[in-house]
């Protein structure tokens, strides 16, 4: 994999856990959410859900900041849900217009965030009653 790919592809994922450059700029860096990861994690083992975590390298980091951002935060109980619902219909387009290497380090990494947001669904249904 060529640099400016490899640089393209970091950058594609740092915008889409802050919510971008004006986000990165205008209000700092998200501090990650490990306790409510925990949650999720502790909730996904006593249900069964399987979640590959190695799949990502970062996956815990990545799971932890996603928790600690607006949605995850509001005093509007439907925010996690439609966030997650709109990241899966994101992914699944992404993926599905994906015409790439199917071997692809960036395949693959959308894969694991389709994997872990489907898994997340059902735990923000039962602790946010959304």
């Amino acid at each position: 994999m060529k640099k400016s790919e490899l640089r393209k592809i970091i950058r594609e994922n740092i915008e889409e856990m802050v919510g971008g450059k004006k986000y990165l700029s205008e209000q700092g860096p998200i501090q990650p959410n490990y306790q409510m990861l925990s949650q999720f994690a502790s909730w996904a083992q006593q249900n069964n859900v399987t979640i590959d975590w190695r799949c990502m390298p970062t996956i815990r980091t990545w799971l932890a900041t996603i928790f600690s951002l607006a949605p995850f935060n509001s005093t509007n109980p439907n925010q996690p849900c439609q966030f997650i619902n709109n990241k899966i219909n994101q992914l699944q387009t992404w993926i599905g217009n994906f015409t790439g290497n199917p071997n692809s380090i960036q395949l693959a990494q959308k894969q694991c965030k389709l994997q872990a947001f489907q898994a997340m669904l059902p735990w923000a249904q039962a602790t946010f009653n959304c």
